[in-house]
């Protein structure tokens, strides 16, 4: 016996029965003991005990009164189911949380007789409650379903355990293989429910959780069920047991695993086995991940009426899918694709965005890259690793650096077109000039390429010569400068003509002469121009012909 109060305190003892949680014998004794309310609360890990012992008496000792008496039977309906919600909720709850996802389920449903189809069908709603919480796929929680009644009637309808396969999931399992589950009638073989059970474990994944539902409302027949069930508890399978109008408490309290008060479950009624479910498992359905399935029609079913053709009402940019923590088929959309995934409702996520796949959604639901100099390829970003920085950027971790050529100057006796520095980023283009006086031999205009180089060739200013002047035949020249020792600043024009090897710097002014017995034709002065040109005409010196006078 236990007694479980809510925090409310008030003097009167009629309030205190509502806040008072009974769990009785099948014999209905209501024999109370504070220490045992004490002990229950520190199961429960609860802080909801705040009555004295003194007022634990106060509010217990009328408990003969049979108009009390009958009172406390309807808030002991009440808060049992609450009481037991709450420890199955926690059990759950510990099956769920752990590490590993990996985790296999059996459930052993009595068919017998005494439960009758309606309630037989209040046992697979049961089913479905718990399993509300868990991701049922070939690589998270694999369930197995077995009936039993009769010796020969103990049948496996659900098996993902023995037999795993990708096409085995949580909508095969709610949507085909429960709703054809029958119900049998007959005895209440316990025994061979637990050896099928014991048969489907044997194929659990390593370092897999297990656990047993047995679900049943009577004495067992066939057999003593507690040494198998003994065997499976000590290979570390956790056991839970639900006895429902029935009398064999103890049997099914030594199948359970311990301590006995968190695993096995006694209710009074089919009513109330339900509405501890309700307590316990109320959870919303959860999504979990999809899993595309290959066959399109099983979505079909999601359809409306008018949309039912050959094709489904998938759009083309889509698959149908399985929730496997939900349940429910859906059409979703490809990766790279964002919508509701029926006809006409996946478009292509925007350019520097990328879509998984793996859930519906407008195109908020498409994920940036990183970088906003990212880019991505249309109809064919599925992750992150599809985001590639676009020209003029190279990667750098999972963002974009912008890339760079080695800083340019302007070479000597030259300068930017823009002035000032010229920008080394992708793309950047810089102009040269030379100062007046000298030519620019090389790459005027240079763009910063994808490489990270220059393009062209370095530009040099070299001074600006005049070619060595063409001596006259029968004269001669002289220039106020004489040529360079070096040739290095010689115009290459003129460096492979070895016959004008020597050139004069702008400014050079030569003057020309004929030799005795020839006059200068042409110019006498010439001048090297800026334009690397002699001004003046080319210079001749014609010889002078004698005339001999005759006198007569």
């Amino acid at each position: 016996m236990v007694l479980f109060s809510h925090t409310k305190k008030e003097n009167n003892l009629l309030t205190s029965f509502s806040y008072i949680l009974l769990i009785c014998s099948v014999n209905d004794t209501y024999s109370l003991n504070y220490e045992e309310l004490h002990e229950f609360d520190q199961t429960l890990n609860t802080t909801t005990l705040k009555i004295t012992e003194t007022e634990f008496h106060q509010a217990t000792s009328p408990l003969k009164s049979a108009e009390n008496k009958s009172l406390l039977n309807k808030s002991y309906r009440d808060n049992k189911v609450e009481g037991l919600g709450l420890i199955l909720k926690k059990k759950v709850e510990m099956l769920h949380t752990e590490d590993t996802k990996k985790l296999e389920i059996v459930f052993l449903i009595d068919a017998s007789s005494s439960v009758g189809d309606q309630n037989f069908i209040s046992e697979l709603k049961f089913i479905k409650k718990l399993l509300a919480d868990f991701s049922i796929s070939e690589n998270e929680t694999r369930a197995a379903v077995i009936t039993f009644s009769d010796p020969d009637k103990v049948f496996r309808h659900v098996d993902h355990i023995s037999v795993p396969s990708f096409e085995l999931h949580k909508c095969n399992m709610l949507h085909q293989d429960l709703p054809n589950i029958k119900y049998s009638g007959g005895l209440t073989y316990t025994i061979g429910a637990l050896i099928e059970a014991q048969s489907v474990l044997e194929w659990s994944r390593a370092g897999a959780r297990k656990a047993i539902f047995l679900v049943t409302d009577g004495f067992s027949n066939g057999g003593d069920p507690i040494p198998v069930a003994q065997i499976l508890k000590n290979n570390g399978t956790f056991i839970f047991t639900f006895g429902i109008q029935s009398g064999n408490t103890a049997e099914l309290e030594n199948i359970a695993s311990s301590p006995k008060e968190e695993f096995s479950y006694l209710v009074d009624s089919f009513d109330q086995f339900e509405a501890v479910g309700r307590r316990a498992l109320h959870q919303d359905l959860t999504v979990g991940s999809y899993q595309s399935l290959s066959d399109v029609s099983l979505c079909h079913l999601i359809c409306p009426d008018s949309e039912k053709e050959e094709n489904g009402c998938c759009d083309s940019h889509a698959r149908c899918s399985c929730g496997t923590g939900s349940g429910h088929y859906r059409c979703l959309c490809n990766p790279g694709y964002y919508g509701s995934g029926l006809k006409n409702s996946c478009w292509h996520c925007p350019n520097g965005t990328y879509h998984d796949g793996q859930r519906p959604g407008d195109v908020s639901s498409c994920i940036s890259c990183p970088d906003p100099n990212h880019i991505t390829v249309i109809g064919n970003a599925s992750s992150k690793s599809s985001c590639v920085c676009q020209q003029g950027f190279v990667a750098q971790g999972d963002f974009c650096k912008v890339i760079t050529c080695p800083l340019l100057y302007p070479p000597e006796n030259g300068y930017f077109v823009k002035g000032g520095m010229c920008q080394n980023v992708f793309n950047a283009a810089c102009g040269m000039r030379c100062k007046p006086g000298y030519t620019l031999h090389g790459s005027s205009i240079r763009l910063c390429q994808e490489t990270g180089t220059w393009s062209g060739k370095a530009p040099k200013c070299v001074v600006k010569m005049c070619p060595t002047p063409e001596k006259p035949h029968n004269g001669s020249v002289r220039c106020s400068l004489e040529p360079p020792v070096s040739n290095d600043l010689m115009d290459p024009r003129f460096k492979r003509n070895t016959t004008l090897a020597s050139q004069y710097a702008v400014d050079t002014e030569c003057q020309f002469t004929c030799n005795p017995g020839h006059i200068i034709i042409g110019s006498r002065r010439r001048t090297c121009l800026p334009l690397a040109r002699w001004d003046g005409l080319r210079t001749v010196c014609k010889r002078v012909l004698s005339v001999n006078l005759l006198i007569f």
